[in-house]
C-alpha cells in the first residue's frame, strides 16, 4: 500500500510539474496558444495592399496599392525561418518577428517618403508600409496569403485592428540589394597593398552607403549644409555618377561635389572625399564592395563592408 501510494504520488507531481512548465511557456510567449503555426521559412510574398486606412484619396479604406507599383522587390517579405522575416520597402529593410510583436510602440508624427531609383520620384507610401509593420499585433495565413494586421487602443484603453497589411506569395524572392547598408572600412593603396582604417567623421552615416535598389546608391554630402543626398550608380564594373536634386552631367556633377569639400582634412580624410568623388570603377560580392579611384598617379580603393541585409 506504501508504494502505491508513493506511485500516485510521483504521478500527481509530474503532471503538475508539466502544467506548471506550460502555464510559464504561455506567460512567456513562447508557445501561447494564440500563435499560429506556420511553415513560412524560405516563403516570399508581395503586397496587395493596405487594407483599412481612411484618408481623402481612400474614404471609404478599401484596399489601396502602395506606389511605386513597378518596382518588383518594394514592398516585400521574405522569410528566413518560419516566424522571422525582412520587409523590403523602398531603401529600407525592416525586421519582423512574429513571436515578439509589440504593436504599441511609440511613433513620432514624421513622414517617411523614400525615393524611388527609377524615377528619382520621392513615394510617402512608404510611410504607410513602415508604421504598419511596425504596429502588427497579430497575422493570419494561409499557403497563398498573409495578412499582418495592425492593433491599435482606444481612449479607454480597449484592443482594436486599425488596417491591415495584404500580402500573396510569391515563386521566389527576388535577388535584389535594396535597402542594404554598407560601411567604410578604411582606405587601400594597390600598389604596396597598405590599409588605412579611421574612425568615422562627426557620424557613421557619413561613411556608409545605401543601396537604392541593385545599382543604384545613396550617400550624403558630407560638406553641404543640410546635407544633401546624391546617389551613384553602378553599371557593368564601372561608376556613373548622378544627382536627382540637380539636373547636371557627370562632370560638372563631380565637380560640384568636390568644390563643396574644406581641404583643411586630414590626408586620409581628404582621400576618402576624393574617392567619393572621382571613383570611377568598382568590384561587389556578397559583402565587399571596393570603388577604385586614382589619386597623384596612384591607385587606391574605397573598401566597404556590407553592415546588414
Amino acid at each position: 500500500m506504501r508504494t502505491l501510494y508513493k506511485l500516485l504520488f510521483l504521478i500527481i507531481f509530474a503532471v503538475a510539474t508539466v502544467e506548471c512548465n506550460n502555464e510559464m511557456k504561455n506567460s512567456n510567449g513562447n508557445e501561447d496558444e494564440s500563435i499560429e503555426a506556420t511553415n513560412l521559412n524560405g516563403t516570399a510574398w508581395k503586397l496587395v495592399g493596405l487594407v483599412g486606412r481612411k484618408a481623402d484619396n481612400n474614404p471609404t479604406g478599401a484596399l489601396r496599392e502602395l506606389g511605386p507599383k513597378d518596382c518588383d522587390d518594394c514592398y516585400t517579405m521574405w522569410f528566413d525561418t518560419d516566424y522571422t522575416a525582412t520587409g523590403i520597402g523602398i531603401t529600407s529593410r525592416i525586421k519582423l518577428d512574429l513571436l515578439n510583436l509589440n504593436p504599441f510602440v511609440a511613433l513620432d508624427k514624421m513622414m517617411r517618403c523614400e525615393v524611388f531609383d527609377k524615377d528619382g520620384e520621392a513615394y510617402c507610401d512608404f510611410d504607410f508600409f513602415y508604421e504598419a509593420m511596425l504596429t502588427t499585433g497579430s497575422y493570419s495565413v494561409t499557403d497563398d496569403e498573409l495578412t499582418l494586421f495592425q492593433h491599435g487602443r482606444s481612449q479607454n484603453g480597449e484592443d482594436f485592428i486599425s488596417t491591415h497589411l495584404r500580402f500573396k506569395r510569391i515563386d521566389c524572392a527576388p535577388v535584389t540589394l535594396r535597402g542594404t547598408v554598407w560601411h567604410l572600412q578604411g582606405i587601400v593603396d594597390t600598389h604596396i597593398g597598405d590599409f588605412t582604417g579611421f574612425e568615422p567623421i562627426n557620424d557613421f552615416a557619413h561613411h556608409a552607403l545605401r543601396f537604392w535598389g541593385g545599382h543604384t546608391i545613396q550617400f550624403r554630402s558630407l560638406e553641404s549644409n543640410p546635407l544633401k543626398l546624391f546617389s551613384l550608380v553602378l553599371d557593368n564594373g564601372s561608376v556613373v555618377w548622378k544627382s536627382f536634386e540637380d539636373d547636371l552631367d557627370s562632370q560638372n556633377y563631380a565637380e560640384s561635389l568636390w568644390n563643396n569639400v574644406n581641404i583643411d582634412h586630414s590626408e586620409d580624410n581628404f582621400l576618402f572625399y576624393y574617392g567619393m568623388t572621382f571613383a570611377k570603377s568598382y568590384e561587389l560580392t556578397q559583402d565587399e564592395l571596393k570603388l577604385f579611384f586614382v589619386h597623384q598617379e596612384k591607385n587606391y580603393y574605397l573598401l566597404y563592408k556590407l553592415k546588414y541585409q
